[in-house]
């Protein structure tokens, strides 16, 4: 009677297992699907921080554009093709 008990037992606790074991895998599934689904949304934000790492970068060089064009024309006189003397 106590091998019976103890078979009975070890059974049930193996059905226990199986039946935990498919209900983690089914939510793998799940989350395996809910990722895919997201994927696309997850690649539109790497896109979009790539082309604003871009933009601030293209930004800083268009800034350091316009100080290097505005110290220019402080250089140079108008109408002048030669630059004025620093003094003067």
């Amino acid at each position: 009677m106590a091998l019976g008990g103890v078979t009975f037992l070890a059974h049930q606790s193996v059905s226990s297992a199986k039946s935990q074991t498919a209900k983690v895998t089914q939510q793998v599934t799940d989350v395996s699907t809910q990722l895919a689904a997201l994927q696309p949304v997850l690649d539109r934000e790497a896109q979009i921080q790539q082309l604003e790492s871009n933009m601030q970068s293209l930004l800083t060089t268009d800034v350091a554009w316009k100080t290097m064009i505005t110290q220019s024309r402080r250089i140079f006189q108008p109408g002048s093709r030669s630059p004025r003397s620093v003094g003067s």
